[in-house]
């Protein structure tokens, strides 16, 4: 998976065993902010609300997440 942040550059790898999803996010800042520090703290918000998605994926009965694979066919 990959998404174009403004200035940066987003790679999300996933690997899934028999009962478990594994996801790694790396992100690369390409320009803006010159401090470091500012530009981990402006993404923090973004890496969690992913982290809560992700959790909320978790929260799915099996039946529900049929539903949303089926959809991606569409």
């Amino acid at each position: 998976i990959s998404a174009c942040l403004v200035g940066s550059e987003m790679c999300i790898r996933d690997s899934v065993s028999k009962d478990q999803y594994n996801f790694i996010i790396l992100l690369k800042q390409l320009t803006g902010i010159k401090s470091r520090t500012a530009w981990l703290s402006s993404n923090y918000r973004f890496i969690d609300s992913i982290r809560k998605q992700f959790l909320l994926w978790r929260s799915f009965p099996e039946s529900e997440k049929r539903k949303y694979y089926a959809s991606l066919g569409d």
